[in-house]
């Protein structure tokens, strides 16, 4: 099956801006795309007890309980350089997302793997390695996690991916086929996708930044095989939304908990589906 492939005929109207494309299909599918039967991505191994971003344990137990099958999780870098499923370093994460009671002199910079582990998010949910979240795709060979990593230059992403491969084949090497890296721009396509082949792949929009190209963006994903696109609702003008699905893309969006929304999107803006802390599939 082929899809992809363009060259572009870019005509500026001063009032509409319309663009007109010409299409040449001559690109190979590249990646698995059959996660796509999920409406939903959970959000930070998704809601609990009203808590969002946890990235915990029993946040996965309770969501995969519910029917969720694919996970987004926050993963950054501790101090001693080990993976774990924390979205963020800063204080405002740690203490009021997080709710962790750590020293002042541990404010504002990364935990070692050994204390990150001693706390209870919220003081009350287990915290993960990457190790961990290996061991549970192993358990549950149904899951897909979509990774969120946050950093855009290496060598943070190498560091990153190459942890997430090496620990993934001590595991399972089977799992590897089931996560899901997000990236954030093409060189981070290129590092990553030299460390392992990916089977999978989601372009996200939200660290962008002002050199965001529409154009680029299509140009580059379409190229690559990259048929998911994640952006949110200041991305989402329409004849970008418009371009993206014209080309057999897929579209998400971030971050949703309400079915009203959810609906709105996919019946005006062509979406697939979200990201949620707290919609089950089954609702």
């Amino acid at each position: 099956m082929k899809w992809g492939g363009a060259i572009h005929v870019y005509k500026d109207d001063l009032e509409y801006r319309e663009r007109e494309i010409i299409y040449i299909d001559n690109y190979e599918e590249r990646f698995d795309y059959s996660w796509l039967e999920h409406e939903y991505i959970s959000h930070a191994f998704g809601g609990i007890d009203g808590y969002s971003y946890t990235n915990s344990l029993e946040a996965f137990e309770y969501n995969y309980e519910k029917g969720h099958r694919v996970f987004e999780v926050d993963f950054s870098l501790t101090a001693d350089e080990d993976l774990v499923a924390v979205h963020d370093w800063s204080e405002n994460t740690i203490i009021n997302v997080c709710g962790l009671d750590i020293p002042e002199e541990k404010k504002d910079q990364a935990l070692t793997k050994e204390e990150f582990l001693s706390y209870k998010i919220q003081g009350t949910f287990t915290p993960l390695s990457f190790y961990d979240v290996a061991v549970l795709m192993k358990e549950h060979p149904d899951m897909y996690i979509v990774t969120d990593t946050k950093e855009t230059e290496d060598p943070y992403i190498s560091k990153q991916f190459e942890q997430m491969r090496k620990i993934g084949e001590e595991v399972d090497p089977e799992i590897l086929d089931r996560i899901i890296p997000q990236i954030y721009n093409e060189e981070m396509f290129r590092i990553i996708m030299d460390i392992y082949d990916w089977k999978s792949i989601i372009y996200t929009l939200y660290n962008q930044g002002m050199g965001f190209s529409e154009e680029n963006t299509i140009n580059f994903a379409y190229k690559e095989g990259i048929r998911v696109i994640t952006t949110y609702t200041s991305r989402s003008q329409t004849l970008f939304l418009k371009e993206l699905l014209e080309r057999n893309m897929v579209i998400y969006m971030h971050t949703y908990n309400t079915p009203e929304e959810v609906e709105y999107l996919k019946k005006e803006k062509g979406i697939r589906g979200v990201y949620t802390d707290f919609l089950l599939p089954e609702s």
